[in-house]
């Protein structure tokens, strides 16, 4: 099938239009994520991790680091990755960014859905 020069023109002019939507598209995800971190860093609000843990154990059953830029759910004693929370780190007050870079032990599973619901609420 041959393209005449006439659509080859409509669909360079397609394609260019597309590239431009993805720029603008990904610029504006990148102003909006500035603007969540600064938000974040000048937030004075009470950091979700400032609260007293309920010691039910204790030893920890797990553990919260930074993992890949997100929140990893290791084990406590073998330092196994379990899953991630969907929540960047970034985008959190700079009080719990420190206590996730320290590691964050958690002693039983309620406090850990306690956490999880704090961080994607």
């Amino acid at each position: 099938m041959k393209i005449k020069l006439s659509d080859k023109k409509t669909v360079i002019l397609v394609i260019a239009f597309a590239i431009f939507i993805v720029v603008v598209l990904e610029s504006v995800i990148l102003i909006n994520t500035a603007k969540i971190i600064k938000l974040a860093e000048t937030e004075d609000s009470i950091s979700v991790l400032s609260y007293e843990k309920p010691m039910i154990s204790g030893t920890a059953l797990y553990r919260l680091l930074e993992c890949g830029g997100k929140i990893g759910i290791y084990d406590a004693k073998s330092s196994i990755l379990i899953d991630t929370i969907d929540v960047f780190v970034a985008s959190l007050p700079s009080a719990d960014r420190k206590a996730l870079k320290n590691g964050l032990d958690v002693f039983s599973f309620s406090e850990l859905s306690e956490i999880i619901n704090d961080f994607t609420s």
